[in-house]
Order: C-alpha cells, then sequence, then structure tokens
C-alpha cells in the first residue's frame, strides 16, 4: 500500500471517529456532484457540514501533508475521466447566514445555493443578487469567477470575503530545504490550507474584472487559489414584489433558452466585447448548432451551451469545445476563452491521445 493511500485511511478514520456521522466518502464518483453529471472518482471526497468540521479536516489535512481540490457547487466546472486523485472538498453543507437589515449587509457562507440566497435576499426586499436567481452553482464559486448575469456582477455587492490562502508547499516542508538550498517545490496544482490562516479581506472594484477574481489560481496575486469560507455582501433597499418580478422573469429567461433541459455548464465560453456580439450568436452564425461529439452536443437551442446529451463523457464534451474553438478561429479569427473550468487529471487529452 503506498504512503498516500495510506494517509487517504487515517484521515477518514480520524474524521469518523471524532464525528461518526462525518460526511467523508473514499472513492466515490463525482459525476454526482456536477452539473455536467460527468466525471471520474475522487479518492475522498469531505462534504463538511458546518464551519468547525470543515477547519478540523483542513487541520487533518495540514498534518497529513494531503493537498486540497475545492469543487464548490459543481456548476463551471468539468471533472476529468479519470477523476481527481486527492481530497476533494465540497463546500456545500456550510449555510451559515446573518442579515444586518440596519446596514443591508448579508453574510453568508460559501455553500449557499445562488437561487436559495437570492430568494432569501428578495424576502428581506435587498436587491442585489436578485440577478442569479437560476444560476446554478454556490456563492463561494460565484465570487471566485466574478459571476455576471443580466446586468448584475458579483463585485457589485461584495464587500469582503472570509478566507484561506493557497500554499502550494505542505506547511510542514516550508521549512526544509534542498541540498541546493531552496525551499522544496510541490506540484503547483497542489493547495495546502492553514486554518490558523482564517482571515476576512476586503476588496474594491479594482480587484475585479469580467468574470475574474483574485481567487482564479491563474491570478498572480496573493489570494490566488484562496479558499472562500464565507462572503459579507453589501445589498440595497428594493421592493420585494418588484424584486419578484425580475428574478422571475430571470428564470423564465433561463428556461426560455434551455439551461435546464438537459446537463450542462450554462454558458461554456466567455463572451467578448471585442467580437461584436454575444459568444452564442457568433456560434450560431456558423451553423453549428446541434453538433455532436459521441454523447457530446452543442445544444440545438442555444449556440453557447454544451449538453451531456445522454451518457458523455468529460473527454467528449471537451473535445467537442475545441473543435467549436477551432471552426470559431478558422472562420472568425475570433479566440474563444472557455468559462468553464478543468479539474482532474486531463493529461491523456491534452497530450492529443
Amino acid at each position: 500500500m503506498s504512503r498516500q493511500k495510506q494517509k487517504f485511511i487515517e484521515l477518514y478514520q480520524c474524521l469518523r471517529q471524532e464525528t461518526p456521522d462525518y460526511p467523508v466518502f473514499p472513492d466515490i464518483s463525482l459525476a454526482p456532484f456536477t452539473t455536467f453529471a460527468v466525471g471520474g472518482n475522487a479518492d475522498l471526497l469531505l462534504l463538511p457540514r458546518h464551519r468547525r468540521e470543515l477547519l478540523r479536516a483542513l487541520e487533518l489535512c495540514e498534518q497529513l501533508e494531503l493537498p486540497l481540490i475545492v469543487l464548490g457547487g459543481g456548476a463551471n466546472v468539468l471533472v476529468s475521466d479519470i477523476g481527481i486523485r486527492g481530497v476533494v472538498l465540497s463546500l456545500c453543507g456550510l449555510q451559515d447566514i446573518g442579515w444586518n437589515s440596519r446596514d443591508f449587509l448579508l453574510e453568508a457562507e460559501a455553500g449557499w445555493d445562488m437561487s436559495q440566497i437570492s430568494g432569501y435576499s428578495v424576502r428581506q426586499s435587498a436587491a442585489g443578487l436578485h440577478h442569479f436567481y437560476g444560476m446554478p452553482g454556490s456563492l463561494g464559486g460565484a465570487v471566485y469567477m466574478n459571476a455576471r448575469c443580466y446586468e448584475g456582477e458579483m463585485s457589485e455587492i461584495v464587500r469582503r470575503v472570509l478566507c484561506i490562502p493557497r500554499q502550494s508547499v505542505p506547511p510542514a516542508r516550508e521549512a526544509h530545504a534542498d541540498q541546493g538550498g531552496q525551499a522544496e517545490q510541490a506540484d503547483k496544482a497542489e493547495s495546502f490550507y492553514r486554518p490558523s490562516e482564517l482571515r476576512w479581506v476586503e476588496l474594491g472594484l479594482g480587484d475585479w474584472h469580467y468574470k475574474y477574481s483574485h481567487f482564479r489560481p491563474d491570478s498572480g496575486h496573493a489570494l490566488a487559489g484562496a479558499l472562500i469560507v464565507a462572503v459579507e455582501l453589501r445589498l440595497r433597499e428594493q421592493s420585494q414584489s418588484g424584486l419578484e418580478r425580475e428574478m422571475h422573469s430571470f428564470l423564465e429567461d433561463r428556461i426560455v433558452k434551455g439551461h435546464f433541459r438537459a446537463p450542462c455548464g450554462g454558458s461554456f465560453f466567455k463572451n467578448d466585447r471585442a467580437f461584436g456580439a454575444p459568444t452564442g450568436q457568433i456560434i450560431d452564425g456558423l451553423g453549428l448548432k446541434g453538433l455532436r461529439h459521441g454523447g457530446a452536443q452543442l445544444a440545438p437551442w442555444h449556440g453557447n451551451i454544451i449538453i451531456n446529451a445522454g451518457r458523455a463523457s468529460a473527454g467528449e464534451i471537451w473535445q467537442l469545445s475545441c473543435r467549436i474553438r477551432e471552426e470559431v478561429r478558422q472562420r472568425t479569427g475570433f479566440e474563444l476563452e472557455p468559462e468553464v473550468q478543468r479539474l482532474g487529471d486531463w493529461q491523456l487529452w491534452d497530450s492529443g491521445h
């Protein structure tokens, strides 16, 4: 038995001994936890139900030098068919919430479903989150990607974020040096989190860009890859009845556009104002709607939604997206950027096999 597998067993046993019903699952398929309904197994999946369980799991992972991959609400991600080697963390169970009616401040944990928290805010006659009603995924994921829907953007309402900075080297190895005197290097994709570094970080409008935040691992910022635990949002007062009308009109628009007809990740590619038209409209103009690759299909009703049309693999979805990008590049010169993030081992597909 490998040392890594021994560590997984040790983590599992520690969590279950301390909390017999702790939601920890070995060798489990991640497909049911993603909106594409595809993806291989995780070596270990953690589903903490509150902050205390989260921090204890992080503490144990720190001690065992086990890196973590955060899944979030499973939207806007494509998990490899090979799965994810390591510990996968879902924060969907973290749903504490606090409402300050005087200042219209909403503090909520990262696991809140976007439709549920949008509905909650509307019942407080608070505007700002209602734009995201019907959007799949979690609050933490929406902050991570600076989600934008119906002229509303998360950057406009996020006041501060409770997070733990990412470390790419296990804390226990930070002080060690190799023979050349340099700190040991870990895989840049690995993420370690020290619970003692949990802190609030205030953010301004200058910290965001279109569907981009400093929390993205490739941002180069000190917050790159940080684990988002909770968020404080500054909302504004508006009548509940008016907000409900807007909220349900947004949902109806999503239904008409077919966002819920089949498993998908929503819009697959980002819009780019330099293109002069929405990405879906550009793809539609090239006659690509309905294009298939195995069980993956570019939705016949929308040019920017790739669906799991029946037993699709993650690889088929990704290969179809690459074909669409190539078609658009050759015929328009535009370079599409995927909005969907890949998780897990994609070496087989990236090598062209």
